[in-house]
């Protein structure tokens, strides 16, 4: 038998949600996850030298414009950007220090040449490739978080 008590429950609930800030909640905790999804999948993509360019990848804070959540998953290592992408073969100046390279842009002398000479090193696209894998996913995740806030939401789990 159905109890118009529960539907005034429901209603009050969904009220609670919508007035009391948990959509903005919910959108705030989707988000993060997806942040930190990326993260570690272009985190993983990133080519291991050092150690630098893996270690850099960094998530940024929300921000909200109208009803648009943004939140920024990036690396500001000076190379970053090439390796992603790619490069003409070109010299860099600067010195070995053991066995790691160090760039200085005011060494004269020294340095070395990053590809073959007159070719081209094609990009790693690891936060490209890395976006592409979280795309596929993200059905399914906003699905399962969806169900899981209905669940507490009525009442259940």
């Amino acid at each position: 038998m159905f109890e118009f008590g529960e539907m005034r429950a429901l209603a009050g609930r969904l009220e609670q949600f919508i007035n009391g800030g948990q959509t903005e909640a919910f959108m705030r905790e989707c988000l993060i996850e997806l942040a930190k999804k990326l993260w570690k999948k272009t985190k993983n993509k990133t080519p291991f030298n050092t150690g630098l360019l893996r270690n850099t990848w960094q998530i940024g804070s929300i921000s909200k414009i109208g009803d648009i959540y943004e939140i920024e998953v990036y690396n500001d290592t000076e190379y970053a950007e090439f390796v992603e992408y790619g490069f003409k073969a070109h010299w860099v100046p600067g010195r070995w220090e053991g066995h790691q390279f160090v760039y200085d842009p005011n060494e004269r002398k020294s340095g070395m040449f990053v590809g073959k000479p007159g070719t081209y090193v094609e990009g790693k696209f690891m936060m490209k490739l890395s976006e592409q894998e979280l795309e596929r996913e993200m059905e399914h995740f906003l699905q399962r978080k969806q169900e899981q806030f209905l669940r507490e939401m009525l009442g259940g789990d």
